[in-house]
């Protein structure tokens, strides 16, 4: 199919209003609308039928800048930038010093324990890992949620909980 056969297709894709009509009139409010509203968008299906679909809306956090075109072309450019970019300060990132203190040849573990039922086996975790690990080459740290309290006892292990 040619470039401009298709580009003829489209025109009248465009012209069609939902429900098949010949009246010039009808056609005529179906450029119109289309026309005036950016937003909806008329396809023709096989079968003959016209299909309509809209575009999703803009996200509100996004603005669009018209942006004048140096080269004197006849059209301009939109950018996009992030409204809420220059809102929120932000801090710097964490350096290696805001961290526990560390030992030397030892491995640091740190498990966070969030409430589910696999919290249970956690004290069962903890003594396997020791026993399976180099003798005092292992430093383990457990932080948990108030929820994750609830299925297994502190007292059990001795190590901090947090």
């Amino acid at each position: 199919m040619s470039d401009s056969s298709e580009e003829a297709d489209s025109n009248e894709a465009k012209r069609v209003r939902l429900g098949s009509s010949d009246d010039e009139e009808d056609m005529n409010e179906a450029k119109s609308a289309s026309d005036s509203d950016d937003d909806a968008v008329i396809a023709v299906a096989d079968s003959g039928d016209s299909v309509t679909s809209t575009t999703p809306p803009v996200p509100s956090c996004i603005t669009a800048t018209v942006v004048p075109d140096s080269s004197g072309a006849s059209s301009n450019l939109a950018s996009a930038d992030l409204a809420q970019s220059s809102s929120q300060p932000q801090r710097p990132a964490y350096g290696p010093d805001h961290s526990f203190r560390r030992d030397p040849n030892k491995y640091h573990l740190l498990i966070g324990v969030t409430g589910s039922v696999a919290t249970i086996k956690l004290v069962e975790l903890v003594s396997d890992l020791f026993r399976q690990a180099p003798a005092n080459r292992l430093i383990i740290r457990i932080v948990t949620t108030k929820a994750a309290k609830h299925f297994f006892d502190a007292s059990q292990l001795e190590l901090p909980v947090y």
